[in-house]
C-alpha cells in the first residue's frame, strides 16, 4: 500500500509540473486583461466648464475636454432665472464634429474645447444661470446628463458656482 502511494503521490508532482506553465500564462492573460480595462474620469475631469461675464447682459461659457472624450451639441442647454422668474436667452454654439453615434446615431459632437455664448434678453442684479450638456468617452462610456449652476452679478461682471436662494 505505502508503494501505491508513492507512486500516486509522484504523478500528482509531475502532473503538477507539467500544468505550472499553463498556470502562469492564465495569470499572464488575466494581468494584461485587467490592464486593458479602461478608468474612466471623474464627470468633471473629462469635462472642465467654466463661465466668464463677457460684456452687458452676454456669458462665455468655455469646456475644457480631457483627450478621447466629447460632448454633444444637441445635449447643450442653459436658463436664467432672475428675481422675477425665468429670463429669456439665446445659447450660441458653434457647429461641431459629425459622428455616428452607437447611442444617439448621427450627432455632432466636440473634442478638445467648445465655446459657447450665452445672450441674456433682460437685465437683473442677480441672476442664476443653469446649465446642461453630456458627453461620452471613446472607450464607450456615456455619462448622463451634468447640470451646474452659477450666480451671476450682472453689475460687477462676477460669475460663481452656486443658486439663488429663493424666499
Amino acid at each position: 500500500m505505502p508503494r501505491r502511494v508513492a507512486t500516486i503521490v509522484r504523478r500528482c508532482f509531475i502532473v503538477l509540473a507539467l500544468l505550472m506553465p499553463l498556470i502562469s500564462q492564465g495569470q499572464n492573460a488575466l494581468s494584461a486583461y485587467t490592464q486593458q480595462q479602461t478608468e474612466f474620469l471623474p464627470v468633471d475631469a473629462a469635462y472642465q466648464l467654466t463661465v466668464v461675464a463677457d460684456g452687458d447682459r452676454k456669458l462665455l461659457l468655455q469646456w475644457v475636454i480631457a483627450p478621447e472624450y466629447y460632448l454633444y451639441r444637441h445635449a447643450f442647454k442653459a436658463t436664467a432665472e432672475g428675481g422675477e422668474g425665468l429670463i429669456e436667452t439665446d445659447l450660441i454654439i458653434p457647429d461641431g464634429l459629425a459622428k455616428t453615434d452607437e447611442f444617439f446615431g448621427d450627432v455632432e459632437v466636440y473634442y478638445g474645447s467648445i465655446d459657447a455664448t450665452l445672450n441674456i434678453a433682460a437685465a437683473t442684479e442677480l441672476a442664476q444661470l443653469t446649465v446642461t450638456y453630456q458627453g461620452c468617452a471613446d472607450a464607450g462610456l456615456c455619462y448622463p446628463p451634468e447640470t451646474k449652476s452659477f450666480l451671476w452679478h450682472m453689475a460687477s461682471g462676477e460669475v460663481k458656482p452656486g443658486k439663488l436662494e429663493l424666499a
